[in-house]
């Protein structure tokens, strides 16, 4: 019994275990590594408003396919139908683009998903790329930096409103909201990595008078599994 043990139980272990260490080797050394830091807010920034985008770099030697990204407000109980704009009392000018190269004659304001009268927690935001056409899902080759849309500032009425994009671009809206607090985080998902999370808040800074947006910690590999089955 012990013979067998020796000739063949020991190997076949040690085997499971090599093939183990050197697939994580080599997952390590050959994946995608999608890293976040935030663009500076004055991006496209005029007098009465600016985007907020986060740069998104593959620091990895292997692309990252097929990114989508969506951010969840962990304070979404709090948005309440007042909260929200109807598409008429937005700015008719936001500086969205005007994707001219496509020949449709979009609506300004741009149409919006939700309203007031169409009311739903607005939980999970699907974004889009700050990419030509602005596509909710892009490649992002090995050392290529590419730039996010979050959402856009817009001041109007003595107020600040956010606009949120959605996965079609900025061709319409997903939702205006008058400023508040909120917090949650940013979902990075590469469909041949793991996904990549990071917290976020958008506070006001009484200094600077006006919104600003904070990415914080990103969530490490062995909390990722966790935070997704929450959401």
């Amino acid at each position: 019994m012990h013979e067998v043990i020796t000739t063949f139980l020991f190997p076949l272990l040690y085997l499971i275990i090599a093939t183990l260490i050197g697939g994580e080797i080599v997952r390590r050394l050959y994946s995608p590594k999608v890293k976040v830091k935030l663009r500076e807010s004055n991006y496209k920034r005029n007098k009465e408003g600016f985007l907020i985008a986060l740069d998104i770099v593959n620091i990895g030697s292997t692309m990252a396919t097929q990114c989508i990204s969506y951010l969840i407000i962990d304070n979404q109980t709090e948005i309440q139908k007042k909260d929200l704009l109807f598409e008429h009392e937005a700015c008719e000018d936001e500086y969205l683009p005007t994707y001219s190269d496509e020949n449709n004659d979009y609506s300004v304001p741009r149409k919006q998903w939700i309203t007031p009268d169409k009311y739903v927690i607005p939980k999970r935001l699907v974004l889009c790329w700050n990419h030509a056409g602005d596509p909710y899902q892009l490649d992002i080759n090995p050392g290529m930096t590419v730039s996010l849309n979050i959402c856009r500032m817009r001041y109007h009425n003595d107020s600040w409103y956010i606009i949120f994009p959605t996965e079609k671009g900025w061709r319409s809206v997903r939702l205006r909201m008058w400023f508040k607090k909120l917090k949650g985080k940013i979902f990075i998902c590469p469909s041949n990595t793991y996904p990549l999370i990071a917290n976020f808040e958008i506070v006001y800074d009484q200094i600077k008078n006006e919104p600003v947006f904070h990415v914080g910690k990103i969530i490490s590999r062995f909390k990722r599994k966790k935070t997704l089955l929450k959401y």
